[in-house]
């Protein structure tokens, strides 16, 4: 490995990754990870953390507080997955992402080691190498998947957050929404408050919370406003969540912020940890709207969100993985809104044969394209001025997208 690019087809091809085989890379305990950071001296012994797991919504939680700790003057680390278009948006520190020689360096050092870490171990290893050897003041951590085995959950934070539960994942972490929050709650630690988000099964995740000592605050009971982008749906509940862990980190610890920094980090957040890719706005008449969400809960939200937004007809792109649950997606979505399935370049993809079954299964008048650019193209000839597209399903789409198509 002598180049940047050498590094990351390596961490690609040699270890399984979800990002490129989806479940089947995901790894169920913890050994690994803590083999591989007792080798590089354990560096998460070293780093304060907030710690935060959810169906949807946890991004968005973390780069929230990531980007008002940032604007209050903290050295801030920040771990998120997945990737867009670059590998090193998942590790950044005041939205300035790991030098592309430090990954390089890091490769090369795990590719001498015995054992055998996942894509995902691997990355977060050298999120936390990174922020220690930065010297970080604080680090926002997503959970990559569940919370309980996660490797992220080998860190001691100061403060976890659970933002929502949902019907996702459901072969790892179980058929209903209470084996779910289970498996979330599995990130709460003995006498670390838990700022909760979540509203359906706060039950058995406030159970799990009185056994570890752990102080529950609950995000319905935080009353604060907050001003566009955050202004309604699912962005209206990340923010007060994340205000609500700030405000706990305000009297818990030595993290200090006010409410014009938390108004500024809502403002600049693109810049302060890279946040895209979520209700993002990429043409306007018509609109065309980009969002990650990729199960039935999260795309339920981003369509309340644009209906209140936008007056005139929804057009929806959809792309997504073999593995979601396309029933729950589908009875999510308007019946009489045109519709364009969409494959994308990864073997994760519903193929041209498997978008034609869930066509005929599902929705009899769609129409199946090459790729997503080609259904943008469809969509705009199809729609009028106060018209929104919503491009939907995976981030996977994203990278895809040519800003030609959108001209």
């Amino acid at each position: 490995m002598l180049t940047y690019s050498e590094s990351i087809k390596w961490l690609f091809n040699q270890f399984p990754n979800y990002q490129k085989l989806g479940e089947k890379a995901y790894k169920a305990n913890l050994e690994n990870i803590s083999a591989v950071l007792s080798k590089l001296k354990n560096p998460q012994k070293k780093l304060k953390f907030v710690h935060v797991a959810g169906t949807n919504g946890k991004g968005s939680v973390c780069s929230i507080i990531a980007s008002t700790l940032s604007e209050a003057g903290h050295k801030t680390g920040l771990f998120t997955s997945p990737h867009l278009l670059d590998f090193r948006e998942r590790i950044r520190i005041n939205g300035n992402k790991i030098p592309k020689e430090n990954v390089i360096d890091f490769c090369k050092k795990v590719e001498a080691l015995e054992c055998k870490p996942s894509f995902f171990e691997i990355t977060f290893a050298m999120a936390l190498e990174h922020f220690v050897n930065e010297k970080c003041d604080i680090c926002i951590i997503e959970v990559g998947l569940g919370g309980r085995l996660d490797a992220t959950n080998i860190i001691n934070p100061i403060l976890t957050s659970i933002t929502s539960i949902g019907l996702d994942h459901t072969d790892i972490l179980g058929n209903t929404l209470s084996e779910i929050a289970i498996e979330k709650a599995g990130i709460i630690k003995n006498n670390v408050p838990l700022a909760l988000g979540e509203k359906k099964t706060t039950k058995e995740i406030i159970s799990i919370a009185k056994e570890k000592n752990s102080s529950v605050y609950l995000s319905k009971e935080h009353n604060k406003t907050f001003d566009s982008p955050f202004d309604f749906g699912y962005p209206l509940e990340n923010a007060k969540t994340a205000s609500l862990c700030l405000e706990i980190l305000n009297k818990k610890s030595t993290f200090k912020n006010t409410e014009a920094q938390f108004n500024k980090g809502l403002k600049n957040i693109r810049k302060n940890t890279g946040y895209k890719a979520r209700l993002e706005i990429l043409k306007k008449r018509p609109t065309v709207i980009f969002d990650g969400g990729h199960n039935a809960q999260g795309i339920e939200q981003s369509l309340l969100y644009i209906k209140q937004k936008h007056k005139g007809n929804i057009h929806l792109i959809y792309g997504s993985s073999k593995e979601k649950n396309h029933e729950a997606i589908f009875k999510a979505l308007p019946q009489n809104n045109l519709l364009y399935l969409s494959p994308f370049k990864s073997e994760r993809s519903l193929n041209q044969k498997e978008l034609k079954q869930i066509k005929n299964k599902y929705r009899n008048n769609a129409l199946i394209c090459t790729n997503v650019n080609e259904a943008i193209s469809e969509s705009l000839r199809n729609s009028k001025k106060e018209d929104c597209i919503l491009i939907f399903g995976s981030f996977f789409l994203y990278e895809e997208i040519s800003l030609k198509t959108l001209v």
